[in-house]
C-alpha cells in the first residue's frame, strides 16, 4: 500500500466503513483474567504502597523486556539528545499540520510554538545549548522529516475522520493499583462512531521492527477499553517508510503476553534487588543511552567491541554514533530513547 502517493484515499478507506466493528467481548474477558493473575502475583509478593497506581507504559514495558540492570535504573530527567529533539519537533509539527498547515520552511517554527504552548520546552532548551551550526543542522533534519510526514496526510482533514491527537488510553487492573497506559500520536474514528479506530504513530526516522510491538500494545489497550478490535495500526516515518497492519486477535494476545512477561520480570527484578543478587545484563545498541554504561562491565565491553567506545565519554552525544544493531533504535516523542 503506497501511503505516500495516495494518502487521502488510504486514510479515507480506513475509516469510511470498509472496516466493520468487530466485537471482542470474549477476548477482553480472556485477556483481563490473564493480566489480573500476573498483576496479582507481583503485588502479592511485593505490595505497591506508593499512594498512586503503577503505570506500565510502552517505555517501561520495553525496558522490562530487555536488560534487567537497565530496567532497574531510574531514567534521567531532561535527558535530551539530537534524535529526541528531531523526533519531538517532527511529532509536534505533524500535529500542527493536521489542524493548520504552516507550510514548507515553517514547520519547525510551528512545532516549537506548539511545544511552548504546552509547557514543553525541552527541545527548545537543547537547541539553545548547542552551536548555531548544529542547531541549523538539527532544525533542517526536523523540517525535512516534518515535511515527509505531512505528505502522508490530506489537508484539510475531513471531519468524518474524527481525528484526535495524543488521546490517552488507560486500562486499570487490580482495582486501579496497576494501570496500563499509552498515548497514540493520532487516533482516527472508533466508538461512539460505527467504524473501529485506527491508531497512528509517527516517527522521525526509519521504520524498525520493534515499532510493531509498540503498536500492538496500543491495540491491546484500545481493545480492552472499547471491547472491540481496532481496524489498523499505522506507523509513518520521516524517512518516507511506513507500515499499515490490520489488527487480528492473535496480535492483541501477543501484546498481552508481553505485558504478562514484563510483570513477571518485574517480580524477578524485585527478588534480585531484595536479595542483593547481581542483575542480569543484556548488552545491545540500547547500551548507548543507558545511564549505567559508565560502570557496567557488560555494556562497556559490548560498546567497545562494536566500535562505540566513544559512548563512554560523557561529553559525547550517543546518537551521533552509528550502530548497526537492530535493537539500537531511538524512539521519538516524549519518551527517552529506548
Amino acid at each position: 500500500m503506497d501511503l505516500a502517493t495516495t494518502p487521502a484515499a488510504t486514510l479515507a478507506e480506513m475509516v469510511s466503513g470498509t472496516a466493520q466493528a468487530r466485537d471482542a467481548s470474549d477476548l477482553v474477558e480472556e485477556l483481563l483474567e490473564e493480566l489480573e493473575v500476573a498483576a496479582h502475583a507481583l503485588f502479592t509478593r511485593f505490595p505497591w504502597d506508593q499512594g498512586s497506581p503503577w503505570h506500565l507504559s510502552k517505555t517501561n514495558l520495553s525496558a522490562l523486556g530487555g536488560c534487567r540492570r537497565r530496567a532497574a535504573l531510574a531514567p534521567r530527567a531532561g535527558s535530551w539528545n539530537r534524535a529526541l529533539v528531531v523526533g519531538t519537533i517532527a511529532d509536534a509539527a505533524l500535529k500542527s499540520h493536521l489542524f493548520s498547515d504552516a507550510g514548507d520552511g515553517h514547520r519547525v517554527e510551528a512545532a516549537l510554538a506548539r511545544l511552548d504552548a504546552a509547557g514543553s520546552g525541552g527541545a527548545a532548551g537543547w537547541l539553545g545549548s548547542v552551536s548555531v551550526e548544529r542547531r541549523q543542522r538539527v532544525c533542517d533534519e526536523a523540517e525535512a522529516a516534518a515535511a515527509t510526514l505531512a505528505a502522508f496526510w490530506p489537508h484539510p482533514m475531513s471531519e468524518r475522520l474524527w481525528l484526535r491527537v495524543d488521546e490517552p488510553l488507560s486500562v486499570p487492573l487490580l482495582d486501579g493499583s496497576l494501570v496500563l497506559a499509552g498515548r497514540p500520536d493520532v487516533t482516527l474514528s472508533g466508538p461512539p462512531t460505527d467504524a473501529p479506530c485506527t491508531l497512528v504513530e509517527v516517527k522521525a526516522r526509519n521504520l524498525h521492527a520493534q515499532y510493531r510491538n509498540e503498536m500492538e500494545f496500543y491495540a491491546l489497550l484500545a481493545t480492552l477499553r472499547d471491547r472491540q478490535l481496532p481496524a489498523h495500526l499505522v506507523v509513518l516515518c520521516g524517512s518516507g517508510e511506513h507500515s499499515v497492519d490490520p489488527v487480528q486477535p492473535d496480535s492483541v494476545r501477543a501484546a498481552a503476553r508481553r505485558v504478562v512477561g514484563a510483570l513477571r520480570t518485574a517480580e524477578a527484578l524485585s527478588v534480585d534487588q531484595a536479595t542483593g543478587r547481581v542483575l542480569a545484563t543484556m548488552p545491545s545498541g540500547l547500551c548507548r543511552w543507558c545511564d549505567g554504561r559508565f560502570w557496567c562491565d557488560g555494556g562497556r565491553v559490548w560498546l567497545e567491541e562494536n566500535g562505540l567506545a566513544l559512548c563512554l565519554d560523557s561529553e559525547v552525544d550517543p546518537d551521533d554514533l552509528q550502530c548497526t544493531d537492530d535493537a539500537g533504535y531511538s524512539d521519538n516523542g516524549a519518551d527517552e530513547p529506548l
